[in-house]
């Protein structure tokens, strides 16, 4: 999330929201959403192709996987809400990632 810039939006902009009201399914539609407003909000991202957003969906539901915050369900995922150890918190919050502390809990 910190060296992938558009992954922390991602797991900040829908992941989180969808913990902070209480859903815990993460659908391909939501994933084509999320970049269709990012297709909207930068020129950049308008010349993605189909192709494009197809393996970037890819990419990232293998990392939300891999990193424990959802299943491996084929169109809809469940989303697991971590629970970090204090520590953790504290010494993220240390290195300036409260952003991805949050994204990651599910916190406002």
């Amino acid at each position: 999330m910190t060296y992938d810039v558009l992954f922390g939006e991602l797991v900040y902009e829908l992941v989180r929201e969808k913990m902070i009201i209480g859903s815990n399914e993460l659908a391909d539609s939501d994933l084509r959403i999320f970049f269709k407003d990012k297709q909207q909000q930068s020129d950049k991202a308008a010349t993605w192709t189909e192709a494009t957003i197809k393996k970037l969906m890819v990419s990232y539901k293998s990392m939300l996987y891999e990193a424990g915050v959802t299943n491996k369900a084929k169109n809809v995922r469940e989303i697991y809400k971590p629970l970090p150890d204090p520590a953790m918190e504290r010494w993220m919050e240390d290195q300036g990632m409260t952003y991805q502390l949050k994204a990651i809990t599910g916190v406002r």
